[in-house]
């Protein structure tokens, strides 16, 4: 997306996000569990390469 390519204040935030200092709210997901929750599907975690 060209609109975030050079963006100092969006790069600023993802900083700020990436290294704690500013805190995402949790999102209310419950309303999508109860509709779709039963068929979600459940994504395991990758497992790091042997290397």
């Amino acid at each position: 997306m060209p609109e975030f390519q050079h963006d100092p204040d969006q790069a600023a935030w993802k900083q700020g996000v990436m290294s704690g200092e500013i805190e995402l709210e949790e999102i209310d997901t419950q309303a999508f569990t109860d509709r779709y929750g039963k068929l979600a599907i459940n994504v395991a975690p990758a497992k790091a390469a042997a290397g």
